[in-house]
């Protein structure tokens, strides 16, 4: 057993060098024909110091295993005894500083040879000699000291290579980087002149200094002008085309990149990049600042109608057999038709549960329709969220018990005010309720703990992601003030797996289920249905979440004035 850290090794370990995460514990030599002190040193250093020992009583067979050690193995320090039979301390060190000139020797000595000592720092390039017997203290530190002076070596030569590496490549660098910006440069030109989408740039005024080919047939065909051309273009403000595409000024943070417009009969679909002088003041200047890109998806949007008619035909015919199959199912479970036997009621409900969760995906299906379509009815009235999620948890508590899990609600004390009202359609908002509870108790393992509880906000938190369920809503559904007015919500913890940056991007998309690491029997609908309920009541749903630590998701609604 380890035994414990004396005042003095607390106070050696502050000097001791830090160590990163993922890095080698540093490693040191110890070398002398005594065993007595090999083991004396070895237990000080390991007792007192974050580094580990490897000792030789022969320094012949140290020199041997150096000799066939990778550069990665190699110890940080080497401390050798001064008197050693057939072989020195001096002659052991010289031989080690042939092998790796970049080695920190530190000689242990009596005080008789002292002379010979201090000779051999410098005929071994010795860093510190140290009498026998030693200071503990003073060994340590020496230790220290040592481990860096290796490190700074290593970095140095690593550092003295790279300035000559580059010195050496920056000429060659330089000459086969114009060539490429010159080859690149001509490239760009062809590609905008020739690409299928429609390319502009814009200035700080909003003015356009830069079209192709694409979009100037797109403005001759809307405006009638056959004959319109490049240059009549340039130069006019862009909100004379596209009265709808919204500038974006040079640093501006959230700025939206992409956008749904119309030009004519082409629909398109809008994407920026920022170019030129990214500056806090908008300067005048003739230069693009913004490069927008334009995407005739004309038929991918007749497509998609086609889809999504088909789609919401299908599966509001499908609700139809369904329902008489769970029916026919329900007969046979009751014996209606006749006895049955204990297999083909084992056999029945696994058909019934079965036709009750296509059931399910069918009616979700059809919802994630209806709110795309903007034909999804809400029956919009004050709502008080407390006895929605005290619904919600009652219902699911004995599905998280059966999973050996914990769910926690954190219920409203009585003595405090009224939890403020929203306005929305209770149903739907219970649906999010339940659909956030379900996923939490769904992606956390057995033995886990879920909390529920309540949030107000005086604004909006600044540190909402930008991913998610709209988290900041078309302006022209709320007040103009709706980033400062007063929020209230529901929050969902969970300790489960947590989830990535990367899948959190993609978390209330259609199909998506958290995870691509992983794969689950959800549909990967319910959180994009969550997210179509609150975007229909002008609300945010976000998730705040660490890999390892779990995940908090956030409904939020503002309140009713």
């Amino acid at each position: 057993m380890m035994p414990e850290l004396s005042t003095s090794k607390l106070n050696t370990q502050s000097a001791s060098p830090s160590f990163s995460a993922g890095t080698r514990v540093p490693l040191v030599w110890v070398v002398d024909d005594q065993a007595v002190v090999t083991t004396s040193l070895k237990a000080l250093i390991l007792l007192e110091s974050s580094f580990d020992v490897a000792t030789f009583q022969c320094p012949q067979e140290a020199l041997e295993r150096l000799k066939n050690l990778p550069k990665t193995a190699l110890p940080d320090v080497i401390i050798s005894d001064y008197n050693m039979p057939k072989l020195t301390g001096t002659e052991f060190l010289k031989a080690v500083r042939v092998l790796h000139p970049n080695l920190t020797l530190i000689l242990l000595t009596g005080y008789a040879d002292k002379q010979n000592a201090i000779e051999s720092i410098n005929e071994a390039g010795v860093f510190r000699y140290l009498e026998k017997p030693w200071d503990n203290d003073a060994l340590l530190h020496t230790l220290h000291q040592a481990y860096e002076r290796t490190h700074l070596i290593d970095r140095l030569d690593q550092k003295n290579w790279e300035l000559a590496s580059l010195n050496q490549n920056l000429e060659r660098l330089v000459k086969d980087r114009t060539q490429e910006l010159e080859s690149t440069h001509q490239e760009l030109e062809a590609l905008i002149e020739h690409s299928a989408d429609g390319i502009v740039g814009l200035n700080a005024e909003g003015n356009i200094t830069l079209c192709n080919k694409v979009f100037t047939q797109w403005v001759a065909q809307a405006t009638e002008n056959l004959e319109l051309t490049a240059e009549s273009i340039l130069n006019t403000p862009i909100d004379q085309w596209l009265p709808n595409l919204t500038l974006v000024a040079p640093n501006q943070q959230h700025a939206s990149a992409y956008l749904e417009l119309t030009l004519g009969a082409v629909a398109i679909e809008a994407s920026y990049a920022q170019v030129g002088n990214a500056t806090d003041e908008p300067t005048i200047s003739t230069n693009p600042q913004t490069i927008w890109i334009l995407r005739d998806v004309t038929q991918r949007k007749a497509i998609e109608r086609l889809r999504d008619d088909f789609m919401a035909t299908l599966t509001h015919d499908l609700r139809t057999p369904l329902h008489a199959a769970i029916q026919g199912i329900q007969f046979l479970q009751k014996e209606q038709l006749g006895p049955t036997t204990a297999a083909q009621q084992e056999l029945l409900t696994v058909f019934h549960q079965s036709h009750e969760d296509m059931l399910h995906l069918v009616n979700t299906l059809l919802d994630c329709y209806r709110y795309e379509a903007g034909q999804q009815r809400l029956v919009f009235d004050e709502a008080d969220l407390t006895p929605l999620v005290e619904q919600v948890c009652q219902t699911l508590a004995p599905l998280a018990g059966s999973r050996g899990q914990t769910l926690q609600y954190e219920a409203l004390e009585t003595s405090a005010p009224a939890f403020p009202t929203v306005l929305g359609d209770k149903h739907e908002l219970k649906r999010v309720i339940k659909n956030l509870v379900g996923n939490a108790i769904a992606h956390t393992p057995k033995g886990g703990v879920l909390q529920v509880g309540f949030q107000q906000w005086e604004r909006l938190p600044e540190t909402i992601p930008v991913h998610g369920c709209s988290p900041f809503p078309d302006a022209t559904l709320v007040s103009p003030d709706w980033k400062n007015q007063p929020w209230v919500g529901v929050w969902v913890k969970d300790n489960g797996r947590g989830i990535s940056e990367a899948d959190q991007k993609l978390l209330f998309h259609r199909f998506s289920q958290g995870s691509s690491q992983k794969r689950n029997s959800g549909s990967g609908l319910g959180l994009y249905l969550s997210a179509q309920i609150m975007q229909a009541h002008t609300g945010l749903l976000w998730v705040e979440s660490i890999v390892g630590e779990g995940s908090t998701f956030f409904m939020a609604l503002p309140v009713k004035r």
